[in-house]
Protein backbone atom coordinates (compact mmCIF):
# COMPACT_ATOMS: atom_id res chain seq x y z
CA UNK A 1 0.00 0.00 0.00
CA UNK A 2 1.31 3.43 -0.86
CA UNK A 3 1.08 6.53 1.29
CA UNK A 4 -1.40 8.03 -1.18
CA UNK A 5 -3.64 4.94 -0.94
CA UNK A 6 -3.51 4.98 2.86
CA UNK A 7 -4.35 8.70 2.92
CA UNK A 8 -7.26 8.14 0.53
CA UNK A 9 -8.61 5.35 2.75
CA UNK A 10 -8.19 7.55 5.84
CA UNK A 11 -9.98 10.47 4.22
CA UNK A 12 -12.92 8.34 3.08
CA UNK A 13 -13.23 6.67 6.48
CA UNK A 14 -13.04 9.99 8.33
CA UNK A 15 -15.67 11.58 6.08
CA UNK A 16 -18.02 8.65 6.64
CA UNK A 17 -17.54 8.74 10.42
CA UNK A 18 -17.99 12.51 10.44
CA UNK A 19 -21.25 12.24 8.50
CA UNK A 20 -22.52 9.54 10.86
CA UNK A 21 -21.17 10.73 14.23
CA UNK A 22 -20.19 14.37 13.92
CA UNK A 23 -17.60 15.39 16.53
CA UNK A 24 -17.22 11.85 17.86
CA UNK A 25 -15.51 10.91 14.60
CA UNK A 26 -12.22 12.18 16.03
CA UNK A 27 -12.29 9.61 18.82
CA UNK A 28 -13.24 6.82 16.44
CA UNK A 29 -10.36 7.76 14.15
CA UNK A 30 -7.93 7.66 17.06
CA UNK A 31 -8.89 4.00 17.43
CA UNK A 32 -8.02 3.49 13.75
CA UNK A 33 -4.64 5.18 14.24
CA UNK A 34 -3.79 2.67 16.99
CA UNK A 35 -3.35 0.15 14.17
CA UNK A 36 -2.50 2.44 11.26
CA UNK A 37 0.50 3.99 13.05
CA UNK A 38 2.29 0.66 12.59
CA UNK A 39 2.46 1.28 8.84
CA UNK A 40 4.79 4.22 9.47
CA UNK A 41 8.54 4.20 10.08
CA UNK A 42 8.13 5.92 13.46
CA UNK A 43 4.85 4.75 15.01
CA UNK A 44 5.54 6.65 18.24
CA UNK A 45 5.84 9.96 16.38
CA UNK A 46 2.54 9.26 14.61
CA UNK A 47 0.89 8.39 17.93
CA UNK A 48 2.13 11.60 19.54
CA UNK A 49 0.81 13.75 16.71
CA UNK A 50 -2.67 12.24 16.69
CA UNK A 51 -3.35 11.57 20.39
CA UNK A 52 -3.50 15.22 21.46
CA UNK A 53 -6.29 16.17 19.05
CA UNK A 54 -9.66 16.80 20.69
CA UNK A 55 -11.54 18.81 18.07
CA UNK A 56 -12.04 18.12 14.38
CA UNK A 57 -9.75 20.96 13.25
CA UNK A 58 -6.95 19.75 15.55
CA UNK A 59 -7.36 16.19 14.33
CA UNK A 60 -7.40 17.16 10.66
CA UNK A 61 -4.21 19.20 11.10
CA UNK A 62 -2.51 16.32 12.93
CA UNK A 63 -3.52 13.76 10.31
CA UNK A 64 -2.36 16.04 7.50
CA UNK A 65 0.96 16.48 9.27
CA UNK A 66 1.38 12.70 9.61
CA UNK A 67 0.75 12.15 5.91
CA UNK A 68 3.06 15.01 4.91
CA UNK A 69 5.95 14.38 7.29
CA UNK A 70 6.06 10.72 8.30
CA UNK A 71 7.33 8.08 5.85
CA UNK A 72 5.87 4.62 5.62
CA UNK A 73 7.84 1.73 7.10
CA UNK A 74 9.45 -0.70 4.69
CA UNK A 75 7.61 -3.46 6.58
CA UNK A 76 4.56 -2.65 8.70
CA UNK A 77 4.64 -4.25 12.14
CA UNK A 78 2.10 -4.12 14.94
CA UNK A 79 3.72 -2.86 18.14
CA UNK A 80 0.65 -2.90 20.38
Amino acid sequence: MTLAELKHFHDELYRAYEAEMGGNAVFRMKEWWFYAKCAFADPLAVHRLVRKARKAAEYEAAAERVFNEEPLASVARFHG
